[in-house]
């Protein structure tokens, strides 16, 4: 009668564990900073995006309670630091962010999203994102607030 093998032993998954943490220790110093960073821009732009979609979310979500709805702020001056969800009723911050250094954004200094997910009177319906020469635009449409994202 014949054994049949249908796992590996310890032993050999350790080896293979090793192997690829050799493989790691040689391929990440590789990986300068050049390359980390040059994801930066795009992933910072859709963080902002996507920011800005959760405040109009949660402004469409509360409207039964908060008649007031949520904002995106940004902090500093233009270019600014960073930026905050804010809930307009209480004046709570629900989140805040910095922008990494050596990108620059500029552009409308607050977003408010009323009740029903439109911007407010007054918000800003454009914001630039910029660096290591690539440049992102996001534009929200004021009656829907509806957000967009699209390279430069």
């Amino acid at each position: 009668m014949q054994e049949s093998r249908a796992a590996f032993s310890l032993i050999e998954l350790l080896l293979i564990v090793v192997l690829v943490g050799v493989i790691a220790m040689v391929a990440v110093p590789r990986f300068g900073p050049d390359v980390m960073n040059r994801s930066a821009v795009p992933t910072t732009a859709r963080e902002i995006a996507s920011d800005m979609r959760l405040a109009r979310s949660l402004a469409v979500s509360s409207a039964s309670t908060n008649p007031d709805g949520y904002a995106v702020r940004m902090t500093g001056s233009p270019p600014y630091a960073g930026y905050e969800i804010v809930n307009l009723m209480t004046a709570e911050t629900v989140s805040t962010k910095t922008i990494r250094a050596g990108i620059s954004c500029t552009g409308g200094a607050e977003f408010r999203f009323g009740p029903l997910g439109n911007l407010s009177a007054g918000s800003g319906t454009t914001l630039s994102v910029s660096g290591d020469g690539k440049q992102y635009l996001l534009t929200v449409t004021p009656a829907t607030g509806s957000v967009r994202f699209q390279e430069q």
